[in-house]
């Protein structure tokens, strides 16, 4: 089976919902399945290789640098993040979003994927998936670590 995994570590690098889509990209590959890996990342801390699966990277520094600065309450005199915040909060159209959605198009033009699995959260990588026109089978794969994490209490 020809699978393409998309993982979104633009905000988190260490996210633990990549290291768990990872570890089962890693498996069916052992398996002899044929894994793609679309990485979208901050531009500064890529994942780790994986032996036996191809990866594709698009960087989203501008949204990286957005987000801290949305989150944080930075003020800066960068343009980046106000161009990356215009398109996300008033044109509807983030980048992460509309070159994603591109992407998924040439790599399943390219090599024919049987699935597409957007892995979740964040939710960008499933909003591209969901409007791209492929033919692959589109799959999202939502986790939520913190479902089987007795220590911590969500707030209220």
């Amino acid at each position: 089976m020809r699978i393409l995994f998309i993982l979104d570590s633009v905000e988190n690098p260490t996210s633990a919902n990549v290291l768990m889509a990872q570890r089962l990209a890693g498996v069916l590959c052992a398996a002899g399945h044929t894994v793609h890996l679309l990485e979208l990342w901050d531009g500064l801390h890529p994942q780790p290789e994986l032996p036996g699966c191809t990866v594709h990277r698009l960087a989203f520094a501008d949204e990286c640098l957005m987000n801290a600065a949305l989150e944080n309450g930075r003020s800066g005199g960068s343009p980046i993040p106000v161009a990356a915040a215009f398109r996300q909060l008033v044109l509807h159209a983030p980048r992460r979003v509309v070159d994603t959605r591109r992407e998924l198009e040439k790599l399943d033009a390219a090599f024919h994927f049987d699935v597409i699995c957007a892995v979740c959260a964040p939710y960008r990588a499933a909003f591209a998936l969901e409007t791209a026109q492929v033919q692959a089978k589109k799959a999202i794969w939502q986790l939520d670590p913190y479902a089987s994490n007795r220590d911590y209490q969500a707030p209220g």
